[in-house]
């Protein structure tokens, strides 16, 4: 007899961890599951574990490959679950008690298609409403806005969403939501629990994302994931969505994929302004004039820069400062007086101010801002590089990146 739920359990170097996993679920007082767990290429014990388990319960079986990541390990677990309801478990993390006997018998009498576990560690504050069901069409214009509220697979899907169109996790780099993104498309009714069922652990160094994401030579896996998930919104929702959500989503789809280019600005700014490496005379242009251009505009206070200015398009800011600096617009910068700035890009718009910044024919004084600096400069480089390869990318696939216009 075909199990009602299939627990997908992808294995990379867990043995910390792993035992509380399982128990978590043999903890559960709903029976009817089976738990499908794929080792990854694991070097430490892991794999015994998981024996362990499946020789002292027939509901548990498991699978060993060569490490190729977690999306593809939950991949190997889709193509053998039986289901009717599949989820998916990190080896690291836990399910609370009672999670399968309350949600699974509510969405099989509410034919809920997608069901999201508010989880421990990772609130979701916005977006989606949470303990009532949200239909077709109000779940997709939500999800225009707050995709990135779906970016973890801590969900509980219909497994003729995954098995009938085929869904798989396609890349290394946001799987999750590329994945989330697939099953989005066929989605027709929605549920999220403010209860926090899925108990995440984001101290373990050795799990999958932490090993991923330690890794600057992959960052054209970036790409790859952002150019599928821009190429889905064209082919797939550009047909059940408005013109105006569809350019939502894609916005939302590059602000969340381009967040991770944030953290290595502000270290080569802190390294710039820590080594001295701009004098006094440095002539300094912040684009965006939002709480990050100020995040910036602030590491620099007890020294003062006066040749230094902010860039933004809202016309109601032109004219004004924030903190002693002026904000100019775009065209300003054409002028003869705005001449020799160095660009620093601090908003997550990164990819539109750069459209803006080439259109302007200003690109040059922007590559140019990579000094060499210790322990930054190559990782900064290996980044811009990264978001000039997808700028194109998106430029050639028609996508607007101007937020703006």
């Amino acid at each position: 007899m075909e199990p009602t739920v299939s627990i997908i359990i992808p294995v990379y170097n867990a043995e910390r961890f792993l035992r509380e996993c399982l128990n978590s679920v043999l903890a559960q007082s709903y029976n009817d599951y089976e738990v499908i767990m794929i080792n990854d290429g694991s070097k430490d014990s892991s794999y015994e574990i998981m024996q362990e388990y499946r020789d002292n319960d027939s509901r548990f079986v498991c699978y060993s490959q060569e490490n190729q990541g977690a999306g593809a390990a939950r991949n190997t677990g889709i193509d053998t679950a039986n289901g009717k309801y599949l989820t998916f478990l990190d080896a690291d993390d836990m399910l609370a008690e009672n999670t399968l006997s309350d949600l699974i018998p509510y969405m099989q009498s509410h034919d809920i298609d997608v069901l999201q576990l508010n989880c421990t560690d990772l609130p979701f504050t916005k977006g989606f409403p949470k303990d009532s069901i949200v239909e077709r069409d109000d779940f997709l214009s939500l999800y225009t806005e707050y995709m990135t509220q779906l970016t973890y697979v801590f969900m509980i899907f219909a497994s003729y969403i995954i098995k009938d169109n085929n869904i798989r996790f396609k890349t290394r780099f946001c799987e999750d939501i590329l994945f989330n993104m697939q099953v989005a498309v066929y989605c027709n009714r929605f549920y999220s629990t403010s209860k926090k069922y899925y108990i995440y652990r984001k101290s373990n160094p050795n799990s999958l994302t932490e090993v991923f994401y330690s890794d600057y030579s992959l960052n054209m896996e970036r790409n790859k994931a952002v150019v599928e998930m821009c190429k889905l919104s064209i082919n797939q929702f550009s047909s059940i969505l408005s013109p105006d959500q569809l350019k939502v989503l894609q916005h939302s789809i590059t602000r969340h994929s381009l967040m991770r280019f944030i953290p290595y600005q502000l270290n080569l700014f802190k390294g710039l302004f820590r080594n001295q490496l701009i004098s006094g005379n440095q002539k300094l242009a912040f684009w965006g004039a939002g709480r990050r251009g100020k995040r910036y505009i602030e590491l620099m206070m007890g020294e003062r820069f006066p040749n230094t200015i902010l860039i933004d398009n809202d016309t109601r800011l032109h004219g004004s400062t924030i903190l002693g600096y002026p904000i100019v617009s775009p065209m300003d910068m054409l002028k003869p007086q705005y001449s020799g700035y160095a660009h620093i890009i601090s908003s997550i718009y990164v990819l539109e101010f750069l459209s803006q910044i080439k259109e302007l024919g200003l690109v040059n004084s922007f590559e140019e801002l990579c000094p060499d600096i210790s322990g930054t400069n190559e990782q900064y480089a290996t980044q811009l590089k990264t978001i000039y390869d997808l700028h194109d990318e998106m430029v050639n696939l028609g996508i607007c990146l101007n937020h703006h216009g």
